[in-house]
């Protein structure tokens, strides 16, 4: 879709990326300024994350494309009209700008990452609400792109597709995308955190909330086989928020961290079996996104509290009471169980216990309520 403005034409999906890259930059300079960074802090991180997000977003989808499907001729891979592009890889190119502009700033890596980190969401945002203005293409693809699950009725968070109503998964990536940059700017805020908290919290959110919103797409955009190269990538960005997050402490504690770890494996095991379910079983499709939001919720509030423990352990000495991590590993076996007695009632319901995938989806909920119980019971004992 364009625009006629002043008698040029206007891509419109260019038109909010270019908004997006403003408001990032504006956050950028807002943060540096309020860090009390170094005055050509801001000036270069916001060019070099524009300069790199654009080049990564573009060359992760060209590299996938030409490995996997078809090769593209490397002169068009420097066009900006034609073809794809890569959320993960302008998130990967972003982070690696943060990393370069330290160099060339000589300003702390760590502090560049936290700065990034809180502009991102918003170019996140604004990509995707841009999104709806592909509707027309869309279209005359006469297939569901970037589409879920049909809907009844229609509204702001539908598309229209060959006159039926979809959920507009673009818009709900939107949504998570606001809803990260307000818990990063309340981070922020924080007066007791420490350079790299906010930038884990990033890894760890943006990557939970992109592992969900790809299971809702419904296309074959950068898919190999079944598996979603962005789902994946995500994955590792929360796998990766969540070692961070518990690096410091694992010498004093190594009890949390291990559990943490232990609690991804099962989790990807769950999610790859949901994956599979949504697309090969007849079990309610929001109860399975229900319980995949709960399966990578674990993980992040671990994260979290490992994040509280490490600036507890730095200005005390010594680590936090033993009170928060029974607390914490309570409220992963709460959403354990939640999450065994959902699909144990969705399989009951369609009579599917030999269904492979479901029960690869219930199995590793199973083992996580039991593992969890196991550490909320060690840490009681610790308390006495």
């Amino acid at each position: 879709m364009k625009l006629e403005l002043l008698g040029m034409e206007i891509n419109i999906w260019g038109l909010y990326c270019a908004i997006g890259a403003l408001c990032s930059f504006a956050a950028i300079w807002a943060v540096c300024a309020g860090q009390e960074m170094k005055k050509n802090s801001a000036p270069v991180l916001g060019l070099t994350s524009i300069v790199l997000g654009i080049a990564c977003s573009r060359l992760l989808y060209c590299l996938f494309t030409t490995i996997v499907q078809v090769r593209i001729p490397f002169s068009a891979w420097i066009s900006i009209t034609d073809g794809g592009w890569s959320m993960t890889g302008m998130v990967i190119g972003v982070m690696l700008a943060g990393w370069i502009s330290a160099k060339i700033t000589g300003e702390k890596p760590i502090k560049m990452l936290d700065a990034v980190s809180v502009a991102l969401p918003l170019m996140i945002a604004a990509e995707r609400i841009g999104e709806r203005s592909l509707q027309g293409f869309f279209e005359e693809a006469g297939e569901k792109f970037n589409l879920s699950r049909e809907v009844a009725g229609s509204g702001f968070m539908t598309v229209v597709n060959q006159d039926k109503n979809y959920l507009a998964t673009y818009m709900i990536a939107a949504v998570l995308a606001m809803v990260l940059f307000l818990i990063l700017v309340f981070s922020l805020l924080d007066r007791k955190r420490r350079d790299g908290d906010i930038w884990i919290r990033f890894l760890m959110l943006c990557g939970a909330f992109g592992v969900i919103a790809e299971s809702l797409r419904y296309d074959d955009y950068l898919v190999y086989s079944f598996v979603r190269i962005q789902q994946v990538l995500y994955a590792l960005m929360l796998f990766a928020g969540v070692i961070l997050s518990g690096r410091k402490i694992a010498a004093r504690d190594k009890r949390i961290c291990r559990a943490a770890m232990i609690a991804m494996i099962p989790m990807i095991i769950e999610c790859v079996g949901l994956e599979f379910s949504l697309d090969r079983s007849d079990a309610n499709k929001v109860i399975l996104h229900l319980v995949m939001a709960g399966a990578v919720a674990i993980p992040v509030i671990q994260g979290f509290v490992l994040l509280r423990r490490k600036k507890a352990d730095d200005e005390d000495g010594v680590p936090e009471g033993t009170g928060s991590m029974k607390a914490v590993f309570l409220v992963s076996v709460v959403i354990s169980v939640a999450e065994v007695a959902a699909m144990a009632a969705e399989i009951t319901r369609i009579h599917s216990w030999k269904d492979p995938f479901l029960l690869l989806s219930i199995i590793p909920a199973v083992f996580l309520m039991l593992i969890h119980s196991l550490m909320m019971i060690i840490y009681k004992s610790k308390e006495k």
